[in-house]
């Protein structure tokens, strides 16, 4: 079953669902939220938003222009970064999930980018390049096999290309580390530019990526991490975990909440050399790349040090806006650019950050303000934590999962979404009717409105769940040794996501013949798929509930 006609009923549902007039700012702002994303997919409307995008992205690049004097704050600043970065040490390498300048196609794995990723580095990165590869054990033997095969393909003597090596370098101390080197040489591509693509942020535009060449990527990665290390030992500030201190820290009205537009696209290279020791810019600015191949086929030099889709940009913009903000406010806090000062500093903060290119979002900014909003999280004095979701138009059967499950969790609170999500599950069989376990009633959500924790994607929740009897005496027997009545259960079914992977999974590997499926296991400390990112399908699954909990059929019957 495809459920072609409950998908096409959604669909007609939230396209020509009408909101009346809201009774509260909280279901005013839930509408605004709903109505920001949900759009009839047009190729030629998101090629016009993705042209808009990029020339919007180069278009701010060159407006960007730094004062020859600062203002004094941005001196003290320095000060500040420079005690903070008197220990920079480049982190562990670290690997991402990202797709890389040279188009991956889906094949985003770890296996995938040790083995079959075109290994793409700029000259300036060249050098750090070399050295990760060289001091990690994965690289060195990824370096290894890739070399290998492509000789193999050539049909060249690898054992000649070594003696060859030897020869060149045994009178040099590190001639070990040469001999590598030069082995990394055949298999690591020079690319100067980045990629420019983009991603939909909603109906009117585009979010700007610049993405990186891998190698180059890698190393990006060591210094954001670097970064990280860096405000978490000389700030106490873990950016694993700042996330919800924000969402939490809103909740105080002696606090405003400034958000930036294009911030990860404000930041002049000849700031970060003002801000930064030599030593650390240099690194900053031998791993960036100087150009970005555009949607047009033409290369841009760009002003800005990084934008989204480089390694180091988040953790940069959070030590650069950290340290002027602390000029102002001991109690400051910024992640990324989401940043939470006092009231009474906000505008001092503000005319700071314009002077070196930043731009305020006045309509995210607020001052004095009973609302805020930070990292996702939304309060109001009056009201607490208003719950609100994106929606956006579904495309397969778990997409009206998700929408069916959000919209039954703002219909607790609001009237307007209690008739659209009675008019969604009108569209669903009865047969995937199931309990809702997650939902809270109350004004303020016990502190959590921001509902970060909530599975919106296992089954379509319903106040009066459906369901077939059971009658597989296996799993009857399971149930009654959890000490559970098998009376009271009912079979509904779910959907899963099954990815399509680019090898099969193996038990048994040996490295040096699955290098690269080895090595990802290591990092996944298990046995993991080497899957293609968007390849796949739903599946539907089958679940036991009694309206008080849910199992997973398969699962219990395995246990």
């Amino acid at each position: 079953m495809n459920h072609q006609s409950t998908i096409r009923a959604f669909q007609k549902i939230l396209t020509s669902f009408s909101f009346m007039e809201a009774k509260s700012f909280p279901e005013d702002f839930a509408i605004k939220r709903f109505l920001k994303k949900m759009e009839i997919p047009d190729d030629e409307i998101a090629t016009n938003r993705r042209n808009k995008c990029f020339d919007d992205y180069i278009a701010f690049d060159m407006s960007l222009r730094l004062p020859r004097l600062l203002p004094g704050n941005w001196y003290r600043a320095r000060l500040l970064i420079h005690h903070w970065c008197k220990n920079f040490r480049l982190d562990p390498l670290v690997f991402t999930n990202g797709s890389e300048a040279h188009a991956t196609n889906g094949f985003n794995s770890i296996e995938s980018k040790l083995m079959r990723s075109r290994w793409e580095c700029s000259s300036d990165c060249w050098d750090l390049w070399a050295d990760t590869a060289y001091e990690n054990l994965c690289l060195k033997r990824s370096t290894r096999a890739r070399f290998s095969a492509i000789m193999k393909h050539n049909g060249a003597s690898i054992r000649a290309f070594h003696k060859e090596s030897y020869k060149m370098f045994k009178h040099h101390k590190d001639y070990k580390k040469l001999c590598f080197l030069r082995m990394l040489s055949h298999v690591t591509f020079i690319r100067e530019s980045s990629r420019f693509s983009s991603v939909r942020k909603n109906n009117e535009k585009d979010r700007p990526i610049d993405v990186q060449p891998l190698c180059n990527m890698l190393v990006q990665r060591r210094i954001g991490n670097g970064f990280r290390t860096l405000l978490l030992k000389e700030c106490g500030v873990d950016l694993d975990a700042l996330a919800d201190v924000h969402r939490l820290r809103i909740k105080d009205s002696s606090y405003a909440t400034i958000d930036l537009k294009n911030a990860s696209d404000s930041i002049h290279l000849e700031l970060v050399r003002f801000l930064f020791p030599k030593d650390v810019f240099s690194l900053i600015q031998r791993t960036r790349t100087f150009y970005t191949e555009g949607l047009d086929g033409n290369f841009y030099v760009t002003k800005k040090v990084s934008a989204m889709g480089n390694g180091f940009t988040f953790e940069l913009m959070t030590v650069i806006l950290r340290a002027i903000g602390l000029q102002y406010d001991d109690t400051f806090s910024v992640f990324g650019d989401d940043i939470i000062v006092k009231n009474e500093h906000a505008r001092s903060l503000i005319s700071d950050l314009e002077r070196v290119g930043f731009l305020v979002n006045v309509d995210k900014t607020f001052i004095n303000s009973p609302f805020r909003e930070s990292c996702g999280g939304n309060f109001h004095d009056e009201f607490g934590y208003i719950e609100s979701y994106d929606f956006e138009y579904p495309t397969s059967i778990h997409d009206c999962i998700v929408i069916n499950n959000k919209a039954f969790a703002l219909s607790v609170k609001y009237p307007q979404f209690a008739r659209l999500s009675s008019l969604l599950l009108r569209a669903v069989p009865h047969a995937l009717h199931g309990p809702a376990f997650t939902i809270c009633d109350g004004p303020n959500d016990g502190g959590q409105g921001y509902n970060q924790d909530i599975n919106l994607s296992t089954t379509f929740w319903s106040k009066r769940p459906k369901g077939c009897s059971i009658d597989d005496p296996k799993v009857e027997r399971a149930l009654l040794d959890l000490h559970y009545d098998p009376s009271e259960f009912k079979l509904i079914y779910g959907y899963r996501w099954k990815p399509e992977v680019a090898s099969p999974r193996r038990n048994y590997i040996r490295m040096s013949r699955s290098t690269g499926k080895y090595f990802m296991y290591l990092f996944a400390l298990r046995i993991t798929d080497d899957i293609i990112t968007g390849c796949g399908s739903w599946q539907k699954v089958a679940y036991l509930h009694n309206g008080n909990v849910l199992f997973r059929m398969k699962s219990l019957v395995s246990s």
